[in-house]
């Protein structure tokens, strides 16, 4: 039995033109030293409905809209960065680089009080700003010094220490 989505976000602008908020499970996925990832469904009216996405919050610090501006800065230049990298090579390599989107948690469940009291980390708190990105399944290689090269294929997100 898989957990129910018990946190969700303020609403945001889907690419489609709908409106959507994203419900998240309570319990995170992964957690690294500066990240912490949950899995979620965008729910709205649009075409988009119960599209699988991954939200990241900050594993010890509250999220602030400038923080994730940041972070969202440091991903506009990765892409821009590879585009060139990928020009310059005369085979070409298939690199995504995915562009959060941010958004403010609006409900959060009583239960992550629980679990912030029972595991000691950080949890969801209403008003923290998240990163919205898109689910990619499948092969995904991380570009990473720390890396050791291809994710296990069975992996549903990267799962990094380093998040």
């Amino acid at each position: 039995m898989g957990q129910t989505m018990t946190s969700e976000t303020l609403s945001i602008s889907g690419s489609d033109g709908h409106y959507y908020c994203v419900g998240l499970q309570s319990k995170p996925i992964c957690r690294g030293y500066k990240k912490t990832v949950y899995k979620g469904v965008l729910l709205g009216r649009g075409p988009r409905q119960w599209e699988k996405v991954v939200a990241k919050s900050f594993t010890d610090i509250p999220g602030n809209k400038e923080c994730w501006s940041n972070e969202v800065n440091k991903a506009f230049v990765t892409k821009q960065l590879t585009i060139k990298f990928v020009e310059s090579l005369t085979l070409r390599y298939k690199i995504k680089v995915v562009i959060p989107g941010l958004v403010q948690m609006d409900q959060v469940s009583k239960i992550n009080k629980w679990l912030e009291h029972w595991h000691g980390h950080r949890t969801l708190q209403k008003d923290d700003w998240i990163s919205i990105e898109e689910f990619i399944p499948g092969d995904v290689y991380r570009f990473c010094p720390w890396s050791e090269g291809r994710i296990s294929k069975n992996s549903d997100i990267i799962e990094s220490d380093f998040l």
